[in-house]
């Protein structure tokens, strides 16, 4: 048998593992995100798979089992050290569908790509990331790569993905030096002692307590149909579009960090409002998540940090929209403001990936105890994800021009649906990603609507 070595698991990625694991239990779906890359060119399935192989052989625990530390009780990865048995799962990765001759090309890679959204996934013998090649006519392309969040999060695939080809690498002066040896963990509570952890890790019961005063109610109640699949739901604004909303966002949305993510923030909590009020659900606030990036933290420069490929380093604020600022687009963005602004003032990001750190602790078996504590995510009206590009903005992927790269990653139930903003060389793009059949596509459809219309409405409003 071929020798292996093990390649642990961040904090993040062991809750991340553990939520994972209670929801497939209660039959609600695994966490499986994606990333969709439109190309002006077609590849060669033999170069892609060239390509593949090389980032495979770069980092082996895409070629990763999932395993157990006998001594910790904790999830692992078992990378192989055997150059065949790597290249068999890179092999194995890869899926092709010649669509050229296709009467609708474009509808047949929207249906495969949503027939292939489901939530098994072969953790105990891998590989961990999967890719999807649609050749199109016209010499068009479209990669997918799929993988299980607890593997890395999307900052980790899209430095995975500015891998993918060495030509592009070498044409740019600065080196594509993103990414450090997988064994290496980055650790964002570096330089902080034990008993320092510890001062976190007890101020971060009191930091998770708000709107204690306030009803919360959901869409749904805590009986759920089993999971069936998930769908996706996908919509761009060109450049000019989205140096407009750039504009009207700087315009209405108080200076400050992720100004431009508040303004998408507003406007999914304005549609939430809009759904809710037509269902007759009345609540006093709308809770959404905002995933934060740590992977940077304790790095001399954040602008040059590096990170393994593997790993999530995110923590989330719960920002609320009260319902009685909702009319209100400058007040709820004043309020988002002040939150976000608390969450930091307060170390709260440190404090929740101290309560990462205590857990990390925990035998696998434990941390499922852990796991049926109130966490949260039981009143959350909705996710919510925005992001921007790596330092190194990927452009070339095997001599094909990428025109197009966005990310999804869908949420179990609740809350059952996540809607994510990025950015792709000045194109903005949306994605909702939703349960069914939590929630139908009719239900999803609406609310992807309402935050189009609201997106719409910001273009619109003077100021």
């Amino acid at each position: 048998m071929a020798s292996t070595s093990s390649i642990p698991f961040n904090p993040a990625d062991y809750f991340f593992y553990s939520h994972d694991l209670m929801m497939r239990r209660k039959r609600q779906g695994g966490n499986i995100a994606l990333m969709t890359m439109e190309l002006d060119g077609r590849i060669d399935p033999a170069d892609l798979q060239a390509a593949i192989l090389s980032v495979y052989q770069q980092h082996p625990v895409l070629a990763a089992r999932l395993g157990m530390s006998l001594a910790w009780g904790r999830p692992v990865w078992k990378a192989s050290k055997d150059a065949a048995t790597i290249e068999a799962q890179a092999r194995a990765a890869y899926q092709y569908d010649d669509l050229r001759t296709s009467v609708d090309a474009l509808q047949a890679a929207d249906e495969l790509f949503q027939q292939r959204y489901l939530a098994e996934w072969d953790l105990q013998h891998g590989p961990q990331m999967h890719f999807e090649h649609y050749d199109l006519p016209n010499d068009k392309t479209r990669l997918v790569i799929r993988w299980p969040h607890m593997l890395m999060d999307a900052e980790g695939a899209m430095w995975m993905l500015a891998q993918m080809d060495v030509r592009a690498l070498s044409a740019n002066t600065e080196p594509c030096d993103g990414l450090h040896e997988d064994k290496r963990l980055n650790d964002p509570l570096s330089g902080q002692g034990f008993f320092k952890r510890i001062k976190l890790l007890l101020g971060s019961f009191s930091a998770q307590r708000q709107l204690t005063n306030k009803t919360i109610r959901t869409l749904f109640n805590h009986e759920h149909p089993p999971f069936e699949d998930y769908r996706c739901i996908h919509r761009s604004w060109d450049r000019d579009t989205g140096e407009v909303l750039k504009e009207k966002a700087r315009a209405q949305i108080p200076a400050g960090p992720a100004l431009y993510g508040r303004f998408f923030a507003v406007c999914v909590l304005r549609a939430l409002h809009r759904v809710f009020a037509e269902r007759k659900v009345e609540t006093d606030a709308y809770l959404i998540t905002m995933p934060q990036n740590l992977s940077f933290i304790g790095a001399d420069d954040p602008k040059r940090h590096t990170r393994p490929l593997q790993g999530n380093y995110i923590v989330s604020p719960t920002l609320y929209g009260e319902r009685k600022l909702i009319e209100d687009r400058s007040a709820l963005a004043a309020s988002l403001s002040e939150q976000l602004e608390s969450y930091r003032k307060r170390d709260v990001h440190l404090k929740q990936w101290a309560m990462f750190w205590a857990a990390d602790w925990s035998r696998w078996w434990f941390y499922q105890m852990l796991m049926r504590l109130p966490l949260g995510l039981e009143a959350l009206s909705s996710g919510y994800s925005y992001y921007g590009e790596i330092r190194y903005p990927i452009r070339i992927i095997c001599g094909a021009r990428v025109t197009n790269l966005w990310g999804a990653g869908p949420l179990p139930t609740p809350p059952a649906w996540n809607p994510v903003f990025c950015w792709f060389d000045g194109v903005l793009n949306f994605s909702l990603t939703y349960t069914r059949p939590v929630v139908s596509d009719e239900l999803a459809e609406r609310y992807a609507g309402c935050i189009f219309e609201e997106v719409d409405a910001a273009l619109s409003k003077v100021g």
